[in-house]
């Protein structure tokens, strides 16, 4: 999906709070591996636009998508 690495250069990106962009650009992020011991929460953030997030009002869901992800990679192992 065109955008998804860098969704502020978007132009034509409506401020919809749940989109096809907003979802893959939060995916390639939330599905990275954790590395042992390291602090989830800012691992999953790492590279998030976090400005784009907040224009789109999902800043606040981010930690819950995160706490599903985790729980289905629990799930899985």
């Amino acid at each position: 999906m065109l955008y998804h690495h860098e969704p502020s250069r978007c132009e034509y990106h409506s401020n919809a709070e749940l989109s096809p962009l907003v979802a893959v650009h939060a995916a390639q992020h939330l599905i990275k591996p954790v590395p042992a011991g390291a602090d989830s929460m800012a691992a999953w953030t790492d590279g998030l636009d976090m400005a784009f997030l907040g224009r789109v009002g999902v800043t606040a869901k981010i930690a819950s998508w995160a706490k599903i992800v985790d729980t289905v990679r629990k799930e899985d192992t």
